[in-house]
């Protein structure tokens, strides 16, 4: 993938998670749980300079879902 098609990805990424952010009020929405791949790690750093109060735990889906692997 070029830098052009994955920069339109993280903007797209960035804008839809901005909207959510915005419906559900910022001071509501705290955390973000994503995988741990470039396009989530560039977005990160745009939403969380644009929404100071919020978490973003990286890689925990992963983590989470190989422990509910096993049930």
């Amino acid at each position: 993938m070029n830098t052009s098609n994955m920069s339109k990805i993280i903007d797209k990424v960035f804008e839809m998670l901005d909207v959510i952010v915005k419906r559900i009020e910022e001071e509501i929405f705290v955390q973000i749980i994503t995988d741990n791949a470039v396009n989530y790690k560039a977005t990160r750093q745009l939403l969380m300079e644009k929404r100071k109060m919020m978490f973003w735990t990286p890689y925990a889906s992963h983590c989470i879902d190989s422990k509910l692997e096993y049930f």
